[in-house]
């Protein structure tokens, strides 16, 4: 795919703004409620397994395939048009394994029709508390949702340093810590510089998996 800009010549960081694992999901027949025995189970069957998706070349797909590569485990993929449909598809059975948005699977873990077994944050997440890191197994894993606030190239340094300012102040306010929490993502801030590493830290990170795993856009 060919975009007309590119991302890292073209746009001025300001700073992050809020990120979210994903949520590694069973169904509740799936016999594990540890990562660790998730491994031995998968190899077991290997190629036997379908997971599911939000589509392919999202975060939900790329978690798997880094799983997979890790763990020199494999499962066939199945994609949906969004995380809410692979999770109502694995709350009737179809599905036992999906990598899922925070917001659609947590109230079906809280339900007790889903099992939680991990997020891909390299922490344990404030969202879920309790939830280990995939990171405690698979040492490295680190995965997760972001949104940041840019602004075209060139726009001038006095700007960006106001508008970073007034950031860190609103992103701090309790009342925006709690919507963001509402919708199942951290509220947090970063000074540009921050952001504008972890971009390319996230480019390089994400092309060398895309090409190990051979994924193609749609």
């Amino acid at each position: 795919v060919k975009y007309q800009y590119d991302t890292l010549r073209d746009f001025a960081p300001i700073s992050l703004v809020a990120r979210s694992p994903q949520l590694l999901v069973v169904h509740p027949s799936v016999p594990v409620r540890q990562l660790r025995e998730l491994i031995p189970f998968v190899k077991a069957q290997a190629g036997k397994l379908n997971y599911g998706s939000s589509g392919v070349g999202t975060l939900a797909h790329l978690a798997a395939e880094q799983f997979k590569n890790m763990t020199g485990t494999d499962m066939t993929h199945v994609t949906y048009k969004g995380s809410i449909l692979v999770v109502q598809d694995m709350v009737a059975g179809n599905i036992p394994i999906a990598w899922s948005d925070m917001a659609p699977a947590l109230p079906q873990v809280k339900a007790g029709k889903l099992r939680a077994l991990a997020v891909t944050s390299p922490r344990e997440s404030p969202l879920v508390p309790g939830v280990p890191p995939m990171s405690a197994v698979l040492p490295g894993f680190d995965m997760v949702n972001w949104w940041g606030l840019f602004v075209p190239a060139g726009t001038p340094a006095p700007v960006i340093s106001r508008m970073n300012g007034e950031l860190l102040k609103i992103m701090k306010m309790p009342d925006v810590v709690e919507r963001f929490a509402s919708l199942g993502v951290e509220a947090l801030s970063s000074s540009p510089e921050e952001l504008g590493a972890y971009v390319k830290a996230e480019i390089a990170s994400f092309a060398k998996l895309i090409k190990a795993a051979n994924i193609r856009a749609d």
